[in-house]
């Protein structure tokens, strides 16, 4: 059963009946709302920017620690060839990741539109963040494997030819 309003209720409804002045700490707590707000689009940015710098610099890194642990004609097999190739593939795909991270949205915003605008900048951080935690995810993966081979690298290497133990 519905019960019939009074039209001035209804129109009340949206009315203001009441203001009062901010207090120094709802300034203060909406100043901070304002930075967060939009500080968190850049901070997600800079977060796929430092992941493509920090993948991007892990691929040489390896590389060349590779090199001081295998020394030239060691023999090996297809499997730690293979483990050795992996790291590298995962920094190169926490590249890919952390950069899908950085493409912007396709489509229009109208400015002038709050609601476009909320939903442009949430699917943006959506974006962002799935960039950054497959960027990272994928990184972390590539260290651990790196790790990995390099510990079956050197203990399956002779210790009188492992170039790294020379340099000691």
């Amino acid at each position: 059963m519905t019960t019939a309003r009074n039209p001035a209720e209804s129109a009340a409804e949206g009315v203001i009946k009441s203001v009062q002045a901010l207090t120094v700490d709802s300034q203060v707590v909406l100043e901070a709302g304002k930075k967060l707000f939009t500080d968190s689009v850049e901070t997600a940015r800079d977060t796929c920017k430092f992941l493509v710098t920090l993948s991007s610099s892990a691929i040489p890194i390896y590389v060349a620690l590779l090199r001081l642990l295998v020394p030239e004609g060691f023999p090996s097999t297809q499997w730690k060839a293979v483990l050795t190739i992996v790291p590298g593939l995962l920094f190169l795909a926490s590249i890919i990741g952390a950069a899908f991270g950085l493409r912007p949205l396709p489509g229009k915003m109208s400015p002038s539109i709050v609601e476009e605008i909320l939903s442009y900048r949430e699917k943006l951080l959506r974006r962002r963040a799935n960039g950054a935690n497959i960027g990272f995810w994928l990184f972390f993966a590539g260290v651990v494997v790196a790790l990995a081979a390099a510990l079956v690298l050197l203990l399956s290497t002779p210790h009188s030819q492992t170039s790294a133990l020379h340099l000691l």
